[in-house]
């Protein structure tokens, strides 16, 4: 019965190591200070449109529709 209760021991050392390498990585990664923006990451979007002209007429928008289905092959 020794040799269960020895094995046992070796079984909850192992999973006390792993478990606190877990708390070392996970408390880490929480309590890391946020990294600094780089290119990547997509910049604030203005607050006014870009075009800030009239908008499209009916006409144009059906004509718009009817290129992009016919081009599609749908239409």
């Amino acid at each position: 019965m020794s040799g269960t209760n020895a094995r046992n021991r070796k079984r909850l050392k192992a999973a006390a190591v792993v478990l606190a390498g877990l708390v070392v990585v996970i408390g880490g990664a929480l309590l890391a200070p946020d990294p600094e923006s780089s290119e990547w990451v997509a910049e604030a979007t203005p607050s006014q449109p870009p075009y800030s002209g009239p908008g499209p007429t009916s006409e144009q928008v059906s004509a718009d529709f009817e290129a992009a289905t016919a081009a599609a092959g749908v239409g």
